[in-house]
């Protein structure tokens, strides 16, 4: 069955502890050396050396007399998409439409994202490729629901993992729990790359 037109999704769809595939531009750094584009040390920078501190120095063998295909090289660094496996979910603000995941992402402040229901996961969440996905979408508000919604405040409003709490030691300080100021700051972010097409 199709999902009729209008049909308002709902963070709620995705469960606290559900591991996703997240999709995203990361950050464009430009072009770049080898030290900075694949963390080359580069040459020493006393004992005579001289303009060959950051040079990638050699790129072929002399008998086969051509260089490798994949061989470090500078060039431009970031700016292209990158998928990320099995994230997992400790948090989710349904007031204000949010997910949190565990871990840092490398895409800019304010990036479009694509999230999705995880399926390399290997049976270790409530469905997989064996067990078959899971009907989309697997949570709509109801119309009662809708209504209250802006009644209720930010904190009545959050689903939460403990365990991966735990893992996260700051979280239980007052300074790491989300508040309204926060809402209203993370609104005010403008847009740093255009919407997918």
């Amino acid at each position: 069955a199709f999902v009729p037109i209008g049909t308002k999704l709902d963070v709620r769809h995705f469960k606290v502890g559900q591991e996703c595939t997240l999709s995203m531009q990361t950050f464009d750094y430009g072009y770049q050396g080898v030290v900075k584009r694949f963390g080359h040390d580069g040459s020493m920078m006393w004992a005579g050396h001289s303009r060959w501190h950051r040079r990638p120095g050699s790129i072929g063998a002399q008998g086969q007399h051509r260089v490798y295909p994949g061989t470090a090289m500078p060039g431009v660094k970031g700016g292209d998409r990158r998928f990320f496996y099995n994230k997992p979910i400790y948090r989710i603000d349904y007031k204000h439409s949010l997910i949190y995941f565990v871990g840092r992402l490398p895409c800019d402040v304010g990036a479009y994202m694509t999230i999705e229901d995880g399926t390399f996961t290997k049976g270790k969440t409530m469905w997989s490729a064996n067990r078959g996905y899971p009907a989309f979408p697997t949570f709509v508000a109801t119309k009662e629901d809708q209504e209250t919604l802006h009644l209720r405040s930010t904190e009545e409003c959050q689903l939460v993992s403990p365990p991966l709490l735990g893992y996260l030691k700051d979280e239980g300080k007052p300074q790491s729990q989300i508040s309204q100021t926060d809402i209203d700051d993370a609104r005010q972010v403008k847009q740093t790359i255009a919407p997918p097409k």
